[in-house]
């Protein structure tokens, strides 16, 4: 009796509809697509994959999920650096005294400024392109947010052979990708 009824199969709720949401049955999509999906959707996700640590994640490559080189970290001499695919610089880190620097983004400045410790010792919190930032460590994973938004941008996950950076797409157009990979 309800086959042909759009509204019916979308599961939106009617006396005479028995499959209708009250819990038992989750809400569908629209069928046909006129009408939006409900609920929020997640925004979508980048991996980057830290491999190949000689002897560790301060000399290691970045992969994409395509398994492309993103990103070369080299140390040595003092300094570790940033490079892109095709070898442009993009973020140096001076270890004497500890300082960063990431392109257009973040100002020669104390890596102690830039990502400053909470109070509580709790998290880190950073300022990039005029917005606050805070990384939270939580259960195995370390988390970025806007300040005051619950909203993961991204998050790192360790495992014995790699360090995985996941991205939304959101953070990669506020221009947090390079950070992102400093920071970790």
């Amino acid at each position: 009796m309800f086959v042909n009824n759009p509204y019916a199969q979308g599961g939106w709720k009617s006396p005479l509809n028995p499959r209708t949401s009250d819990g038992v049955f989750p809400v569908q999509p629209s069928v046909f697509g006129a009408l939006p999906s409900p609920g929020p959707t997640a925004p979508p996700i980048v991996k980057f994959t830290f491999t190949s640590f000689a002897p560790d994640i301060l000399n290691s490559v970045v992969y994409g999920s395509r398994s492309q080189r993103h990103f070369t970290i080299t140390t040595g001499h003092g300094s570790t650096i940033l490079r892109n695919a095709e070898g442009t610089h993009l973020a140096f880190i001076d270890w004497r005294p500890t300082s960063v620097e990431i392109g257009e983004t973040v100002p020669y400045q104390a890596v102690a400024r830039w990502m400053a410790l909470s109070p509580n010792r709790s998290c880190r919190s950073m300022a990039v392109r005029g917005r606050r930032y805070t990384w939270i460590p939580n259960e195995g994973m370390i988390g970025l947010y806007l300040m005051g938004s619950n909203d993961l941008l991204a998050r790192v996950t360790r495992s014995t052979d790699s360090v995985l950076l996941e991205i939304t797409t959101e953070a990669i157009q506020a221009g947090l990708l390079e950070v992102a990979v400093v920071a970790t």
